[in-house]
């Protein structure tokens, strides 16, 4: 019977481990992804920004 407990504290530990590595990555994904999109959005400003300044000098 010990030899079962201690498999099942293993497994219990690995599938801890693997859980906080899924969210480790899912965090550095959804980081990515929020610097791409601040990305994109500061272009688009910039774009904008560009077609005013033109509108109004006219």
């Amino acid at each position: 019977m010990p030899a079962l407990a201690e498999d099942l504290a293993k497994t219990l530990q690995d599938a801890v481990y693997v859980t906080v590595g899924l969210g480790l990555i899912a965090f550095q994904k959804a980081q990515v992804q929020r610097q791409e999109l601040l990305s994109q959005l500061g272009a688009v400003k910039t774009h904008l920004d560009r077609s005013v300044r033109r509108a109004t000098e006219r």
